[in-house]
């Protein structure tokens, strides 16, 4: 696997200068023969353990078997502006954002669902006294433009918990020091991604003998779905049998990963030799990143089937319920394995 080896931990700029190198390289329409495989390239964030099943793949050679010559663009907050410009196949983003993304008129579509669960949960410290979602009234969240979704989300939440949105005071902190203004006790929560963030911060913290408090919103009523994986329609048109071999590769990569996380987290290790002291995080990023796979639609048709019902909620609940585009038009099944 062709990688950007950029740690998830490092400095942010690091990665958004990654992004402006991606973005301003030769633009490719679709998969490439390179020495008889075809090219797929996965723009997505660069979260370690929460892709290490795609190491997996790597090392298991699952993609090899299928002549897919993979690579993950590692970038911030730009995977579907990776992929409208062609420099990538597939984006790994928020079923929330593709949606946005259709909308907005982009020609993209949903073929698998990632996290048939919402990673999304709120970290606070313990004197806080936020042990449930209705604890959060009155408080002080720490908010960016990057957490669009749960600002979204969050009426729905405070309705089903029983106490009013407008009494949180919306503090405006930017996301690389949210943690560091909780701690300062500027603020009284945030919002952190389970398996991605979560585990960094968690780990962080225990360091020097704070555990945070954490509520998952998934456990609290919010069935909504959370990392999807889109591609462009014109390459999907294009590519059937591509999209179908690299999902059937990567099915068998999670697969995999959920049974053997050790060997999971050993290939992201083999492949990036240089994020061994990060072991601890890609060790709990892959453990809590499994907990997101599966649901009850997604144990009856199989991992990445995405639910009709569920994406029109998750659309309605991000969103809003004024779309005029079908939500038919948003996804497809037709490109995972069949059963």
């Amino acid at each position: 696997m062709s990688r950007r080896n950029v740690a998830p931990m490092r400095r942010r700029c690091i990665v958004l200068a990654l992004s402006s190198v991606l973005l301003t390289g030769a633009v490719h329409a679709g998969a490439q023969s390179i020495a008889g495989s075809s090219q797929v390239r996965l723009a997505g964030w660069p979260w370690y353990g929460k892709n290490s099943p795609l190491s997996l793949a790597e090392t298991q050679g699952d993609f090899d078997r299928r002549r897919i010559k993979f690579t993950l663009l590692e970038t911030y907050q730009a995977p579907l502006t990776v992929l409208a410009v062609g420099n990538a196949e597939i984006a790994q983003v928020s079923t929330a954002d593709a949606l946005r993304a259709v909308e907005r008129g982009a020609p993209i579509r949903i073929i698998a669902v990632r996290d048939a669960v919402l990673p999304v949960v709120t970290v606070a410290l313990p004197r806080s006294g936020i042990r449930t979602p209705k604890d959060y009234a009155g408080k002080r969240w720490g908010v960016s433009e990057a957490n669009w979704l749960e600002e979204a989300l969050m009426p729905i939440l405070a309705s089903r918990a029983g106490f009013d949105a407008g009494s949180i005071r919306r503090v405006h902190v930017d996301t690389e020091v949210q943690l560091t203004t909780l701690m300062q006790q500027k603020i009284d929560f945030i919002a952190a991604g389970w398996g991605s963030s979560l585990p960094q911060m968690v780990l962080a913290e225990r360091k020097v003998g704070v555990e945070l408090s954490v509520i998952k919103w998934s456990q609290h009523g919010i069935d909504v779905y959370g990392d999807c994986l889109a591609a462009r329609t014109a390459w999907l048109e294009e590519h059937p049998g591509v999209a179908r071999d690299f999902l059937a590769a990567a099915i068998s990569g999670f697969k995999n990963a959920t049974a053997h996380p050790a060997l999971a987290v050993g290939a992201v290790l083999a492949l990036n030799p240089d994020l061994t002291q990060f072991r601890d995080v890609i060790r709990l990023q892959t453990g809590q990143s499994a907990d997101l796979l599966y649901d009850a639609y997604s144990r009856a048709h199989g991992l990445f089937s995405i639910d009709r019902v569920k994406l029109l909620y998750t659309r309605n609940a991000s969103l809003g319920a004024g779309s005029r585009i079908p939500i038919e038009r948003t996804y497809s099944n037709d490109y995972l394995p069949a059963r």
